[in-house]
């Protein structure tokens, strides 16, 4: 009888091998693909900076128009311009993160900023990282299938991104062009302390020297909407200067 055991646990042992062995090939697969979709590893490795200009609308106060300009630097720093419409007046808010702090000025005045803010700009970066596509390959990432599902209507194939001392991610890719379609995260509204669930998905693509990148994007928070933006340009670089992160 203690044979048999032996037996049937060896079998459950190899069983359970074979199963982890078909998902990491499973991934590996998607990972490949998507990333040849996007540009492929060479070009993307190279692509370390960027910056982003747009317009679009956010849901709060029924509705309130915004035009934004983003840049990055690979691997933590981010600075956001953002101009809103309220009642006609243009109020203007810059946000820098430069991997250690976080600074927020609304019209040039400096306003306060705390841990939740930090903390959620460190999960921004890390959401950057994930969609760049080829940091996944690195060890520190545990990634997982999920399976297909359908976004937009459209069949997807989606993949679970796990990062010790950041939130979980889920990434969905168009099952036909391998293209990102959709991210889901949680995140943590700065001001409110607030957790709500989040879904970010690419409505359309566009082409950048060859290569594609988003157009118009939807945001959605707790299955609601948030946020339309459509990218009027995108300008994708090797490097640029640390210094226009700076934070006094």
């Amino acid at each position: 009888m203690r044979a048999l055991y032996l037996t049937l646990a060896a079998i459950g042992l190899f069983l359970g091998w074979v199963g982890q062995s078909r998902a990491q090939d499973e991934v590996q697969i998607l990972l490949e693909k998507a990333i040849k979709a996007n540009g492929g590893e060479e070009t993307l490795r190279k692509q370390k900076a960027g910056q982003m200009k747009g317009k679009g609308t956010i849901e709060i106060a029924g509705g309130l128009a915004f035009t934004e300009e983003v840049t990055y630097l690979m691997p933590d720093k981010i600075k956001e311009s953002l101009e809103l419409d309220i009642n006609g007046q243009k109020v203007n808010v810059v946000t820098v993160f430069n991997g250690e702090k976080v600074s927020l000025k609304v019209n040039g005045q400096e306003m306060k900023t705390d841990d939740k803010m930090l903390a959620e700009f460190k999960e921004v970066s890390h959401v950057v990282q994930v969609g760049r596509l080829v940091a996944l390959k690195d060890k520190a990432y545990e990634l997982t299938p999920l399976g297909e599902a359908k976004v937009e209507g459209k069949a997807a194939v989606g993949l679970r991104v796990v990062r010790k001392g950041y939130k979980d991610i889920s990434l969905y890719f168009d099952k036909e062009s391998g293209l990102v379609v959709k991210l889901e995260r949680r995140g943590v509204d700065p001001m409110s302390g607030q957790e709500f669930a989040e879904e970010r998905i690419v409505q359309e693509y566009q082409k950048v020297d060859d290569q594609p990148v988003p157009k118009k994007i939807l945001i959605n928070r707790d299955g609601k909407k948030f946020l339309e933006l459509e990218i009027l340009e995108i300008k994708l670089s090797e490097t640029m200067d640390a210094n226009e992160f700076n934070i006094s």
